[in-house]
C-alpha cells in the first residue's frame, strides 16, 4: 500500500512539474557566463520579468502571467534584453548586451548560447 502511494505521489508531481513548464516561458543559460534577462515589452512595467541566470540555469514566468505577459495570450510576442555580466573586480562588475528587443512567444521559449564571449539569442516555440 506504501508503494502505491508513493508512485501515485511521485506521478502527481512529475505531472504538475510538466504542467508548470508546459504553461511557462523560460530563458535558458547555455553559456559560460552570468547573464541578466529583462523583458523589455509585453511585461508590466517595474513588474515585469528580470532575473540574473547563472550558466547551466533558467528562469521562467508562467505566460498567463498578466506581469509577464499583459495580453495573456500564449502566442503573445514578448521581448528580451540579454546582457552577459563582466566581472571587473571586487564588487566591479560591467555589462555587455548580448540581443535587445529580442522577440519570443509568451508560450515559447529564449536560449543564450555560446562561450568565451561569443553569445547569442535563439526563440523556440
Amino acid at each position: 500500500m506504501r508503494r502505491i502511494f508513493c508512485i501515485v505521489l511521485t506521478a502527481s508531481c512529475l505531472l504538475f512539474v510538466t504542467e508548470l513548464v508546459s504553461y511557462a516561458f523560460c530563458v535558458y543559460n547555455k553559456t559560460d557566463a552570468e547573464i541578466v534577462a529583462t523583458e523589455s515589452k509585453g511585461g508590466r512595467g517595474l513588474s515585469r520579468f528580470k532575473a540574473t541566470i547563472e550558466p547551466g540555469e533558467r528562469s521562467c514566468c508562467n505566460w498567463k502571467n498578466r506581469d509577464c505577459n499583459k495580453e495573456g495570450k500564449k502566442d503573445s510576442i514578448v521581448e528580451f534584453e540579454v546582457e552577459y555580466i563582466i566581472h571587473l573586480g571586487q564588487d566591479n562588475v560591467t555589462f555587455k548586451t548580448i540581443c535587445k528587443d529580442f522577440p519570443i512567444k509568451a508560450g515559447g521559449w529564449l536560449e543564450v548560447v555560446g562561450k568565451d564571449r561569443q553569445y547569442q539569442c535563439k526563440a523556440y516555440y
